[in-house]
């Protein structure tokens, strides 16, 4: 997919695309509840930001959730104070709604550099612990699916099948039939005799008799 070519389709610029794709859900942040495609897009074609959305939204209509809306006491000019000063005057962080920070996911993520994967066996404990213990995953759907990884690892890790062990050979089932006639010639060279079958018998008998009847009406007549 051509990213530039997307916005254009969209007529979205960077920062509205982003916006976009939190209302329509991401793994950072709730979204906002009511707000399908159709809505987020007409929201952000018309205000441009979330912040400009959360201004002028329906919030009776639409459930924002309460991680998008500061509260009124964090608006306050201590919002604008440093966490190091906040922490020595003894003062709140100032709050920072969940979106912003799902934007700064999406404009600095990280990126790792000279990075060398491997197809190595997973480590159960290890990924257990930081699953579980420090994302709060359920632990019976991480050891599901530390299981399967186990399968999936055991069965690549087996020497590839060559190409002519996925087909057998067949035996053919197609008969040759042979007519009369040509069971004749092959005991003719065969130097042997046929032996007469009942329709050769009862083809010859008719024609002895009629044989015979047109021999005794040539003597009544003599």
């Amino acid at each position: 997919m051509d990213y530039e070519k997307a916005l254009s389709g969209l007529g979205l610029t960077h920062a509205e695309f982003v916006d976009l794709c939190i209302l329509l859900g991401c793994d950072y942040c709730d979204t906002i509840r009511g707000v399908g495609p159709k809505t987020a897009l007409k929201l952000i074609r018309e205000h441009h930001s979330i912040e400009q959305i959360l201004q002028h939204i329906d919030k009776t209509k639409y459930g924002v959730p309460e991680s998008w809306l500061p509260s009124s006491a964090s608006i306050s000019p201590t919002a604008t104070t440093s966490s190091a000063n906040s922490e020595e005057e003894g003062l709140e962080e100032p709050f920072i709604p969940i979106y912003i920070e799902a934007r700064r996911l999406f404009n600095e993520h990280e990126v790792l550099k000279d990075m060398e994967l491997k197809w190595k066996e997973c480590q159960p404990e290890p990924l257990t612990t930081f699953l579980v213990d420090e994302m709060g995953f359920n632990a019976d759907r991480v050891k599901s699916s530390i299981e399967k990884l186990q399968k999936a690892y055991a069965a690549t890790a087996k020497p590839q099948m060559r190409m002519d062990s996925f087909f057998k050979p067949v035996a053919s089932t197609t008969t040759t039939t042979t007519t009369g006639a040509n069971k004749k010639d092959d005991l003719k060279r065969k130097g042997t005799t046929a032996v007469p079958s009942k329709d050769d018998k009862s083809t010859k008998k008719t024609k002895n008799t009629s044989s015979n009847t047109s021999s005794k009406g040539g003597l009544k007549k003599r």
